[in-house]
């Protein structure tokens, strides 16, 4: 019965501590919270007075699905190119390409890259 109220005594200094360290954390972080909320208000006031800014998210969500859609079809296409053999050691199976693929997927890569 003692070891179980140690145990648990030691519990609660254990998360006292904690509780301390957390409130010390926040009166070192007290001016930068300040600055926070302060830039959360300027924030709210800018939106307030800018309300087609909340469409930029959107648009460019749009726009990146776009792009991954054209970049995912051409990576598909590449690779349909080539010839596909089987190989003798796995079940899988491979694709060869030509020199001119080759170049496409080169060129593929590096528009992505680019952008």
């Amino acid at each position: 019965m003692k070891n179980d109220r140690d145990t648990l005594l030691y519990m609660a200094y254990t998360i006292w501590g904690i509780l301390g360290l957390c409130i010390i954390g926040f009166l070192c972080m007290f001016n930068k919270i300040r600055l926070a909320i302060a830039i959360i208000k300027t924030a709210t006031i800018f939106v307030g007075d800018v309300p087609l800014v909340m469409l930029v998210p959107p648009i460019f969500t749009i726009f990146t699905a776009i792009f991954w859609t054209f970049w995912i079809f051409g990576a598909v296409y590449l690779y349909a190119i080539g010839t596909i053999t089987k190989s003798a050691d796995t079940p899988l199976a491979s694709v060869e390409l030509d020199d001119t693929a080759k170049k496409n997927v080169v060129v593929l890569l590096i528009r992505w890259l680019m952008v």
